[in-house]
């Protein structure tokens, strides 16, 4: 039976808590270690357990211990938090443009030109986890396929590709 995660009630922190309880294997050493007071580490891991209706830990007056579904949950914890960490850092990089997709569009004079594969090679030396696509289009179009964002970046003859919404520039200057 699959379980909808944002109608489960469980929160990122209860694996934060919970990773924390089952590596220090101690109540008292994971709440220093979260900066929280143990009993609310307690009642969190508890309402964890109930929240998932499966014990994750047996316990003792001395001991604390993972139960087996504690020890796959553990494992799946991580993977959790992992691609938590890497949802974070995906937004930052495609936000300042370190990872996406440029969509290049080039009239076969740019090809010919040579200034294409010069172009796309410093890219690519300042931005190796952005996707280039390439579409080969008449120079005329790459004004028009700038402005219905067909494209991001378009290379055309002098004076095909103008328009007063797209900047321009000569190849040199």
């Amino acid at each position: 039976m699959d379980v909808d995660p944002l109608k489960s009630g469980i929160e990122l922190r209860h694996f934060r808590y919970f990773v924390a309880v089952a590596e220090e294997l101690h109540f008292g050493r994971a709440a220093v270690r979260l900066n929280i007071v143990q009993p609310g580490l307690t009642a969190q891991i508890k309402s964890l357990e109930r929240l998932l209706g499966v014990e994750l830990l047996e316990r003792s007056n001395r001991n604390v211990a993972l139960t087996d579904a504690g020890r796959e949950f553990l494992r799946e914890s991580y993977a959790v938090l992992a691609q938590f960490g890497n949802a974070i850092t995906t937004a930052k990089e495609f936000a300042r443009g370190a990872t996406g997709v440029l969509r290049i569009g080039y009239g076969a004079n740019a090809a010919i030109a040579g200034l294409l594969p010069a172009s796309i090679r410093r890219f690519r030396e300042q931005w190796p986890n952005v996707t280039v696509t390439l579409s080969e289009m008449a120079s005329s179009e790459v004004a028009t396929a700038l402005m219905n964002d067909e494209i991001d970046v378009g290379y055309a003859a002098k004076g095909q590709a103008t328009s007063k919404q797209i900047a321009s520039r000569t190849m040199g200057e």
